[in-house]
């Protein structure tokens, strides 16, 4: 019976959701950029060379690789029934190894060699050779046509459309099929992170303060501004979630994100990065030089961040801090108005509590039996600290805050009743209050800026600075 029948299992796209070798070669990039060259170079040699070099690159982390769970336990039950299973594989030979032992359900492992690259026409011969006529096959893609057409049956698994109908046409017979699910709308803007584009509307604070957004000209260029540096955010987003897959993939949630769950292909999430971060940066340069500039210099900060920053303690909570003052000196020198000390000084130290309201969150949900965060250079030891230094910062904050009112605000021609502001320091203080309060409970769920967009509480506090700032400025004389 064709069912009774050795299957020959591929590994890439079919059984996992993701491809071993990509996955070694930006573990390197974002890790080991000197591994990741040496990966480049040697394809003078062949992708057998190529697979050699990034072995153990693509070996770390697949123990958490995302499966086609449909296809496992389809596979399970057949091994179950008495079906000899084989994993044959054109990810290198100790790489299936690792993936054979990960599953415990196959009976032989046959992977590419140093000089042998397992794929198409060569694996359908060895395959040939070792089982004769009588052996069935599971892949994915067009790669795979000249291995389903001399096989006794047909496993479908990662495919698409196009695919199963070719191979229907061909007469092979397919047993079974596990469609591939395409990238939602959804994923992507999830994987985009759209939401987190409320932090770029800091541009418009300089603009806001100083009494411009009259201007067509100066708000048209805050406007672009704004889009471009979206753009350009959403694109290291994703390089971001590149790098950060393997501590994704160890968290409770972040498991499910687009990337890290295998629903947006890696390769495909890469290079959509790069044209979003190179466009932008582009239209920057020539449209707005100056912005150009600083959108270059936060494009650099956010991947070196992504990169190295982010596993350093305290030092990553300053790095974002910084960002997000950056992003107001983007929106000054977009709407060509001047930046604020005051207000400079005010987000570093403002961001910065939040900042570190993120890190005590993630620390507190970390294992207990992890000494150290994934991803992150915080130890479980280290909450009071982080505690202390954002509630001080939160403060510090608020004192800068009421500074610029005095000193700067109540001065400015924009107001004319300015003493309506002397509100905005008290909600100001109410909402980080919020934040650390739930922090420090363990119970801030989300990035606190993404919370405040979710949250009725934070909304009603934002709700009542913008109709106090705008009695600020229409309102009557207190």
């Amino acid at each position: 019976m064709t069912a009774a029948s050795d299957l020959a299992v591929d590994l890439d796209g079919t059984l996992l959701r993701t491809d071993t070798l990509v996955e070694g070669f930006f573990r390197a990039l974002f890790h080991d950029p000197k591994a990741a060259f040496e990966a480049v170079l040697a394809l003078r040699r062949g992708r057998s060379a190529v697979k050699a070099v990034l072995r153990d690159y693509s070996i770390e982390g697949i123990r958490t690789y995302p499966a086609r769970d449909e296809l496992v336990s389809w596979l399970a039950a057949e091994a179950s029934g008495g079906r000899r299973l084989h994993l044959v594989t054109a990810a290198h030979q100790s790489v299936a190894e690792e993936a054979a032992r990960r599953f415990e359900i196959f009976d032989h492992v046959i992977g590419t060699s140093e000089t042998s690259n397992l794929k198409g026409a060569m694996k359908r011969g060895e395959l040939g050779g070792r089982f004769g006529g009588g052996w069935s096959y599971a892949g994915d893609c067009r790669a795979d046509l000249p291995i389903f057409l001399s096989a006794k049956s047909v496993v479908l698994a990662g495919h698409d459309p196009a695919l199963h109908h070719l191979v229907s046409r061909s007469g092979a017979h397919i047993e079974a099929s596990f469609p591939r699910a395409r990238a939602t709308l959804r994923d992507w803007l999830q994987a985009l992170r759209l939401h987190q584009w409320a932090k770029n509307l800091l541009l418009f604070v300089p603009l806001l303060l100083s009494g411009a957004f009259f201007q067509p000209e100066a708000v048209a260029g805050a406007m672009a501004a704004f889009l471009l540096l979206g753009l350009c955010a959403s694109g290291t987003y994703l390089l971001n979630d590149i790098a950060d897959l393997a501590s994704d993939r160890a968290h409770a949630t972040k498991c499910n994100r687009p990337l890290a769950a295998g629903r947006i292909p890696l390769l495909t999430g890469f290079l959509t990065a790069i044209a979003l971060v190179a466009g932008s940066l582009a239209v920057s340069f020539v449209a707005l030089p100056e912005f150009g500039l600083l959108l270059a210099i936060y494009t650099i900060t956010t991947i070196t961040y992504s990169m190295s920053f982010k596993r350093l303690a305290m030092f990553d909570v300053s790095v974002l801090a910084s960002l997000f003052t950056l992003r107001l000196a983007m929106g000054a020198v977009a709407a060509g108005v001047p930046l604020s000390g005051w207000l400079a000084a005010f987000s570093l130290t403002f961001f910065l509590s939040l900042s570190l309201a993120k890190r005590a969150t993630e620390i507190q949900k970390a294992p207990a039996s992890r000494q150290l965060v994934p991803g992150r250079g915080y130890r479980k030891s280290d909450y009071p600290l982080v505690l202390a230094f954002g509630v001080a910062s939160g403060m510090t904050a608020l004192l800068l805050m009421i500074l610029f009112l005095v000193f700067q605000a109540f001065h400015q021609p924009t107001y004319h009743a300015p003493r309506f502001l002397l509100v905005t320091p008290l909600m100001t203080f109410l909402w980080l209050s919020r934040i650390w309060l739930l922090a420090s409970r363990g119970e801030l769920k989300d990035d606190p800026v993404v919370f405040a967009i979710k949250d009725r509480a934070s909304l009603g506090l934002g709700a009542i600075m913008g109709i106090v700032t705008l009695l600020a400025v229409i309102g009557p004389e207190l």
